[in-house]
């Protein structure tokens, strides 16, 4: 599971998620953190575009399931 730190760190997460910026972190923003850690890991040529893919999905409706 990759840490908050690093996932915090990627444009597209800190994009979505502004409490990797300003650090408020509120349950639907802990809720959408779990979510794109949960579907981890993000590596190989196809890392990229699977964070940014449920990056996105989380965001919109999959962290209400987490």
């Amino acid at each position: 599971m990759p840490s908050v730190k690093w996932l915090c760190g990627k444009p597209i997460v800190k994009k979505l998620i502004p409490a990797c910026s300003n650090g408020k972190w509120e349950l639907p923003m802990i809720k959408k953190m779990r979510c794109i850690q949960g579907h981890a890991p993000y590596v190989g040529i196809f890392g990229m575009s699977k964070l940014t893919y449920w990056s996105m999905k989380c965001f919109k409706s999959e962290w209400q399931r987490w």
